[in-house]
């Protein structure tokens, strides 16, 4: 998130304390920080405070314009003396009173399992993104939550949309559970429905597990357990394998096709 604080916010009265905790956020690697240090409300207010202080602030500009340049955030804000929080501009107008909530709340991926989908997920992402995401999570500014399957997800997403500010600190990734492209299940698509306005990705493929590649597909059935327990969990892979890819990528992972053959509605049928 990029934040940028409006020269008016330095106008006395101002909170000194309250301004330089703002930009250390940009220190802390949290966010990047924003101001017009050549303006005269600014200077004025710079000149107040201490040598380590001006400096540490020229730092976090420099360094906050030098990653916007880079990556520009998907989310700016702008912090000013306004009347009320506004959530609907580019960038969203906050009061500078009333920001620190909003600004120190940790950002959210919500998994449908947060141990077994966040292995996963990190086994899809490359290693300066995974790097990237363990120190936000070990620096308390991102979090993994469990989702608990897709209706729960649901009722979560609808209690985070009671708050205008819920969808710049959350992100929710779940299963589209599609028996065949195009065609997710029920509760999958009431949950996209219910994240209209919160950022969030539903697969194409059934379950996040339909994405696992070939090798560590063999590299489960070739290990562990017994010698005759490898042989069937390598026979039911070749089996796997003899399917079309678009099969493979909706075939029931965890269940086999007896479980589909249960299956009602519109999304039922068959591979």
């Amino acid at each position: 998130m990029t934040i940028t604080l409006a020269s008016e916010a330095f106008a006395p009265p101002v909170d000194h304390t309250l301004i330089i905790a703002i930009f250390r956020y940009a220190v802390d690697g949290r966010h990047r920080v924003l101001a017009e240090l050549g303006n005269t409300q600014v200077l004025a207010w710079m000149e107040m405070q201490s040598l380590n202080v001006r400096e540490e602030i020229c730092f976090a500009v420099d360094w906050s314009a030098e990653a916007e340049a880079l990556e520009p955030s998907a989310t700016r804000v702008t912090l000013g003396n306004y009347q009320q929080n506004i959530w609907t501009t580019i960038p969203l107008q906050i009061r500078i009173d009333e920001a620190r909530v909003f600004l120190e709340t940790s950002f959210s991926i919500v998994l449908e399992d947060a141990i077994s989908d966040k292995a996963f997920l990190f086994r899809m992402l490359t290693e300066g993104e995974r790097d990237f995401i363990s120190r936000q999570i070990t620096s308390g500014f991102l979090r993994i939550d469990h989702g608990g399957g897709l209706p729960n997800m649901r009722r979560q997403v609808t209690d985070r949309t009671a708050d205008p500010s819920s969808r710049y600190r959350t992100w929710v990734l779940f299963d589209s559970d599609a028996l065949r492209p195009g065609s997710p299940s029920k509760e999958s698509e009431l949950l996209r429905e219910a994240c209209e306005n919160i950022p969030h990705h539903q697969l194409q493929r059934r379950f996040i597990e339909s994405y696992l590649p070939a090798q560590a597909l063999r590299a489960w059935a070739t290990t562990g357990g017994t010698s005759d327990t490898r042989r069937v969990r390598f026979e039911r892979l070749e089996a796997f394998f003899r399917m079309e890819p678009v099969q493979r990528h909706h075939f029931n992972m965890k269940d086999g096709f007896s479980s589909d053959a249960k299956r009602t509605g519109e999304s039922a049928g068959d591979l």
